[in-house]
């Protein structure tokens, strides 16, 4: 992945998570449908469970607390300290 790209899906998240934070109905519809919703707003589905896991909603519809999910290139575990 080119640091353009790591860059454009870091920037994808922060959105995402200020939206999720701001936004109760959002929210639900990610709870609800996780997968679903995260790659209609523009998220890739294999960064989905890694998403879900550093913004804390692991808990939600086919996903689980203990999801573990190894994605190269410090794909989404260094977006939301940023």
């Amino acid at each position: 992945m080119s640091d353009q790209n790591l860059d454009q899906l870091r920037a994808t998240a922060r959105q995402l998570v200020e939206r999720i934070n701001s936004d109760s109905s959002f929210k639900e519809k990610v709870e609800k449908d996780p997968k679903g919703t995260l790659v209609a707003e523009g998220l890739p589905e294999n960064a989905v469970g890694e998403f879900l896991h550093e913004a804390n909603l692991t808990d939600v519809a086919g996903y689980s607390a203990d999801l573990t999910i190894s994605i190269t290139a410090c794909l989404l575990s260094c977006l939301i300290s940023l």
